[in-house]
């Protein structure tokens, strides 16, 4: 029997051992700066078992949690700092990320001992190993956002209520190419008042052909809207609208366009309805021309005084007195006294 000799193993070099050594030192100063960077983002990053448990975690993510170290929640499931409402989305989000290989944009609420509510936003990406399957997690603070998306809702509704409790009609309206070729987005109380129609009536109905029943003025109104809509606005312009019981009522109408690159062309629309005032300066110029007509024939001669001035007078007082009302007319009432002492 022949005895194979074994292979001697080729002994390492100085040089060999220190390019292992250099290799080492390389490899732990990469792991450094990861490590260094993973923990000065500004975004939690944690790494979970199957089961939701945490292996490994930045330090952003331990302050996520409302825990001072890594090692106060290495081994434990999320379950535990998340809010108790949240807790079965989050679990049952856990297992959609082993089922579908990721999570995104999942918000929940995570609570710390003392109570604190952090909301935070989660991503999360299935990670297939020889060790097992893991979750990488990136796990952002919401708190800012949210404080600033309820500060856009706060104003929003408060300009809503100044919208819709304001005392002129305001709207907002764009073209559509599809009948009734004009589709409202904002309409408030009082244009619902004035028209006696709601938004979605008006979208159904149309403006024009609402507004308008005369096909003459309808079509003037067409024309005049397409010139507003290059530049040319409505200024405290007079329009009478036919309201949904069939009366008529005279509107101001001042236009506005509201340029967005991307969205339609919009049109702000403020209106004010002057019936009545168009009807109290009607009465009024009713009532100076029924007085002024019995100035003109009254049998009596009547003059205006003011500050012992002539202001006007009526043909009987020119008949009266043998002047003519261009005579009378700025000169001081003792033209009508012999005397002074009459006048006085």
């Amino acid at each position: 029997m022949t005895n194979t000799p074994s292979k001697k193993r080729p002994l390492k070099t100085a040089k060999d051992i220190n390019k292992s050594k250099l290799a080492e030192e390389t490899l732990v100063q990469g792991e450094r700066k990861y490590k260094a960077l993973i923990d000065t983002t500004g975004t939690g990053y944690v790494i979970l078992d199957s089961d939701g448990r945490v292996l490994d975690a930045n330090t952003e993510y331990v302050r996520l949690t409302g825990h001072r170290s890594l090692d106060d929640i290495a081994g434990r499931s999320v379950a535990e700092w998340t809010a108790p409402y949240h807790r079965e989305k989050n679990i049952i989000e856990v297992k959609k990320c082993i089922e579908k290989g990721f999570v995104r944009n999942l918000e929940i609420d995570y609570i710390d001992q003392t109570g604190h509510i952090t909301p935070i936003e989660i991503n999360a990406t299935l990670l297939e190993s020889t060790e097992g399957q893991h979750i990488l997690t990136l796990v952002r603070d919401n708190t800012e956002r949210k404080q600033a998306a309820k500060s856009i809702r706060k104003e929003n509704e408060f300009n809503r209520l100044i919208v819709e409790n304001a005392g002129e009609g305001i709207s907002v309206c764009h073209a559509v190419e599809e009948f009734p070729f004009v589709k409202f987005t904002v309409w408030n109380k009082r244009m619902t008042d004035m028209t006696g129609y709601s938004m979605d009536d008006i979208n159904r109905l149309g403006w024009y052909q609402s507004m308008y029943p005369d096909a003459e003025v309808q079509e003037h109104a067409i024309a005049r809207m397409q010139r507003m809509r290059i530049g040319d606005n409505l200024q405290s312009e007079e329009w009478e609208i036919t309201r949904a019981d069939g009366h008529k009522r005279q509107i101001l109408i001042t236009t506005r366009l509201l340029t967005n690159p991307d969205e339609p062309q919009q049109v702000l629309a403020v209106m004010n309805d002057i019936t009545e005032r168009k009807r109290a300066e009607e009465a009024l110029r009713e009532r100076e021309e029924k007085m002024q007509s019995i100035f003109r024939v009254a049998p009596t001669g009547i003059g205006v005084v003011k500050d012992r001035i002539l202001l006007d007078v009526n043909p009987r007082i020119c008949e009266m007195t043998g002047y003519s009302k261009e005579e009378l007319v700025g000169k001081s009432a003792r033209i009508f006294y012999p005397t002074q002492e009459d006048f006085e």
